[in-house]
């Protein structure tokens, strides 16, 4: 058993490249079984490898004299392993019974060990998360009605504070950890709330898990194995979620947009997962704190039924957010229409030769050449209409006669005939003089800018037409 533990931190440490000596390890230390076998191997390969060890330990003062005697415990051992050592109170009022208090314990654990990590330049803080505690959380996760990333359960290791949170015990029951603490001799504290049903996790532990163990022998230890299976398989549609999501995936100005086409032909499992992290992004940038930017499942499969939807329906989504659905993009809009983050019009840019750019569109005007042939991505234009002309974005009042038309109608409705999507609008380059459109890029000319010929003319052309996403694919 003690090579075995000693093996797995070994390994945890190793699979981050933390196995050296300028590393700065945290270890969060209770004073309970289980953190105290995580500390003790700690110590023990320290001798090995004379990395930095520091231990973390959080006094909680929600069960009196019993929280005073866990710090005094933890600072003893400390000082018996020369292990440097780190205590804070939580500063929590209340105790165990009160409601919520679990959560709160956590939450503040959790700033504790952020800023300890930042103060020492911390590459990993290191928990003693066990089997059993993996068990406990795939069934709160399967009673909650979670997915394969609930299921689950805990990571063995993930991205926390300046570095990593590493769980290195997830392989290991909790009597395995006792048994060795044992053998070696080893006191630990027991925290009597543990043995109360105060909260979902202790009654599961105390009144469910038995019951299943003696049903099914070894049901803890199978219900981790089977976490482990669900992670990866939901690290590998995590994966190819996020191709999907990056192939489909436009930012710019004023604008988060998905394409549907690749999501309407993936399976549900992958194009769901690219919407929540279309939705994580946008949140980023609103910006939402990081706890709250997962979407529940009910909000998921609505966005999965809007692929199916027609142009123009909207999902209204939590923090103040809603999907809008066009005709070959989803976009992410704060509910009212307003782009994420906000955005403001460029100048208008004068037109000179050479190259030029509105935004992230990019043009060049040039001498016309003799074999230049029609296209909604150029424009002929005399010296005179090049220098009154600007390129910018849409106004209020702008008018346009397109080519071929019998007379002019507001911008604004000609977008909407052409069933140009409205989160689309106000951000499409258009050539003007005053609020005469003169082109749209990728669309048309004014038919006051009918050729016959590229004759002693300047050609004015789009060099980038795939940032234009109001153009519809072939």
């Amino acid at each position: 058993m003690k090579k075995r533990l000693l093996n797995a931190l070994k390994r945890s440490l190793h699979e981050q490249g933390l196995w050296r000596e300028d590393a700065t390890l945290l270890a969060g230390v209770s004073g309970g079984a289980d953190s105290v076998a995580l500390l003790w191997g700690l110590c023990r390969l320290r001798q090995e490898m004379p990395f930095r060890l520091v231990c973390c330990h959080v006094q909680h003062g929600l069960r009196g004299e019993n929280s005073l005697g866990d710090q005094r415990f933890v600072e003893t051992l400390c000082r018996e392993w020369n292990v440097e050592c780190r205590m804070a109170d939580a500063g929590l009022t209340g105790d165990m019974h009160t409601p919520g208090m679990e959560s709160l314990a956590r939450e503040k654990r959790r700033q504790l060990f952020t800023a300890w990590m930042a103060d020492l330049s911390a590459d990993a803080l290191l928990l003693a998360h066990h089997g059993d505690d993996q068990a406990e959380t795939m069934l709160m996760h399967l009673l909650r009605g979670s997915g394969l990333r609930g299921l689950g359960g805990m990571e063995a290791a993930r991205p926390f504070g300046s570095g990593m949170l590493l769980r290195p015990l997830l392989s290991f029951p909790k009597a395995d950890l006792l048994e060795l603490l044992h053998q070696e001799g080893i006191p630990f504290r027991q925290d009597e709330s543990n043995l109360e049903a105060t909260n979902p996790r202790n009654a599961l532990r105390l009144n469910v898990l038995p019951r299943l163990e003696a049903l099914y022998p070894g049901a803890s230890r199978h219900m981790a194995d089977a976490s482990a299976s669900l992670r990866q398989d939901e690290a590998c549609l995590t994966a190819l979620a996020d191709d999907l999501f990056c192939r489909a995936y436009h930012r710019q100005e004023g604008v988060l947009a998905l394409e549907t086409g690749p999501l309407a032909s993936a399976p549900a499992a992958l194009a769901v997962r690219a919407l929540r992290r279309f939705y994580r992004e946008a949140a980023a940038l609103k910006p939402i704190a990081p706890g709250e930017r997962d979407l529940s499942r009910e909000d998921s499969q609505r966005l999965l039924s809007l692929l199916q939807e027609a142009p123009g329906c909207v999902a209204n989504l939590p923090n103040d957010m809603e999907m809008y659905r066009g005709a070959a993009h989803l976009f992410l809009l704060r509910q009212g229409g307003d782009p994420i983050p906000p955005w403001t019009a460029p100048e208008p840019v004068p037109i000179a030769r050479g190259s030029m750019t509105l935004g992230g569109y990019a043009f060049r005007l040039e001498e016309a050449s003799p074999g230049w042939t029609p296209s909604a991505l150029s424009v002929l234009l005399t010296p005179e209409e090049a220098s009154a002309a600007v390129l910018r974005h849409p106004l209020p009042g702008d008018v346009f006669h397109p080519l071929g038309a019998s007379g002019s109608k507001p911008l604004r409705r000609w977008l909407i005939d052409r069933k140009t999507d409205l989160p689309l609008r106000p951000s499409l380059p258009v050539l003007a003089v005053g609020q005469n459109i003169l082109w749209v890029p990728g669309f048309t000319c004014a038919e006051s800018l009918r050729r016959t010929g590229p004759d002693g003319l300047l050609a004015l052309r789009i060099l980038n037409p795939e940032h234009c996403l109001y153009l519809q694919k072939e």
